[in-house]
């Protein structure tokens, strides 16, 4: 992991400062190492099929829409921690008060967040990931890379989920309240990322049906998904709205 860290940043610090950019405008993308990157998500698509995609249409289908839309709501929850770290690295300590705040209200009169009453209450959601953190102190997005498991992502994203997974508090919290080592922390990680990706499962097999080569479709959506999160858009299709509570 260290050596995957340190070859990541390297890359990014390698491509200089971000240049300026227009809100909402989406750079070219800057693939230098497609053949490899194409490669790698093949690779990964056999997962998805014979593994991955199993296990989601099996958990959609066993457990009940509202179930599932409480579940991903608990841990969206929990990720709010990760956004008061993130933003008070940026200093925007207003939003860090303001995602405390939703943290606390949702905790307790949403039930341990199984319930979105901050939103309700005119708290509204910024979600600030690490990535948001190197891209403010000019840290360019470098090129795409595509890590077993996951879909192609800018090196500067790639190195902000390392930053993420360190910098989230339940990292040091849950081994020293549960148990001696990050174990249980992995099996949270775990059951939060199938809880996650059910909400995409069905949307990602659409592109993936819809398009004979569904690497560009990926990679432009992977994209439109970063540039909305550094300008605190909603990209809808993965909404947990989109959970069908029927």
């Amino acid at each position: 992991m260290k050596k995957l860290l340190i070859i990541l940043v390297m890359a990014v610090l390698g491509t200089g400062c971000a240049a300026p950019r227009e809100r909402g405008v989406v750079p070219t993308v800057y693939d230098s190492i497609e053949q490899t990157n194409r490669g790698i998500y093949y690779f990964n698509e056999n997962v998805f099929d014979y593994i991955h995609y199993p296990i989601t249409s099996a958990y959609n289908y066993i457990v009940p829409g509202f179930v599932r839309l409480r579940l991903y709501r608990f841990f969206d929850n929990l990720s709010e921690l990760g956004t008061i770290v993130n933003s008070v690295l940026q200093l925007k300590l207003s939003n860090a008060a303001a995602t405390t705040g939703r943290f606390i209200v949702n905790s307790t009169i949403g039930i341990g967040g199984l319930f979105d009453v901050a939103t309700d209450m005119g708290l509204t959601r910024d979600r600030e990931r690490f990535n948001n953190v190197l891209a403010t102190y000019g840290v360019a997005e470098g090129p795409m890379v595509t890590i077993p498991l996951m879909i192609p992502v800018s090196t500067r994203t790639a190195v902000g989920f390392v930053g993420d997974f360190f910098l989230d508090p339940l990292y040091f919290i849950i081994p020293r309240t549960i148990g001696r080592d990050v174990t249980e922390y992995y099996v949270y990680a775990g059951l939060n990322g199938l809880v996650v990706t059910s909400v995409a499962a069905e949307y990602m097999d659409q592109v993936r049906a819809s398009n004979p080569d569904s690497y560009d479709t990926i990679i432009t959506y992977s994209r439109m998904a970063e540039y909305a999160h550094l300008d605190g858009l909603e990209i809808t299709d993965m909404r947990p709205e989109q959970v069908k509570t029927e």
